[in-house]
């Protein structure tokens, strides 16, 4: 059974105490999971794992949210976002730029969803916000919690989906 397939079942078996609440998980030993339903009770998952980048890693020099000079203690390798049995497409630059993460959290109030990724420290700490339909994440928006006007970033994503 994938990974995938076990968060369902475990969400099946919480379903009747879960609710569309905000909730932040910490991301412990590299990875969080959550698990909710929204207002209609469709349940929502995601995944998120992270790990230290290798020795090879491309970017160790190159930008990212969460640090500045130094090599990050962890990236974000994964996002797995599922809504009832469907899964969720999610693009690698939604969450590839995105260093030591340290926690989530799921908006299901309304459609479209919003997962928030909370990460770095002190100067350098940011929230990401992932805006997902059933299907797609369809924006991103960074922003350096010290500074969340002036230094942010977004992505809208298009897909030919007709």
């Amino acid at each position: 059974m994938g990974p995938m397939r076990r968060l369902l079942a475990l969400f099946l078996a919480l379903a009747p105490i879960l609710g569309y609440a905000d909730v932040e998980v910490p991301i412990k030993n590299g990875s969080a999971t959550a698990v909710s339903k929204d207002k209609s009770g469709m349940p929502v998952a995601i995944v998120l794992r992270a790990e230290a980048p290798s020795t090879g890693f491309p970017f160790v020099r190159g930008y990212r949210w969460g640090t500045e000079v130094s090599s990050p203690e962890a990236v974000v390798t994964g996002l797995e976002i599922k809504v009832g049995k469907g899964e969720v497409f999610v693009p690698l630059s939604a969450y590839a730029d995105l260093a030591n993460p340290s926690s989530v959290r799921m908006d299901l109030a309304s459609l479209p969803y919003r997962l928030h990724i909370r990460g770095g420290d002190a100067s350098v700490a940011y929230e990401a916000q992932l805006i997902f339909t059933r299907r797609f994440v369809v924006r991103r928006r960074v922003a350096n919690l010290s500074f969340p006007e002036s230094a942010w970033e977004e992505t809208r994503y298009s897909y030919n989906n007709k």
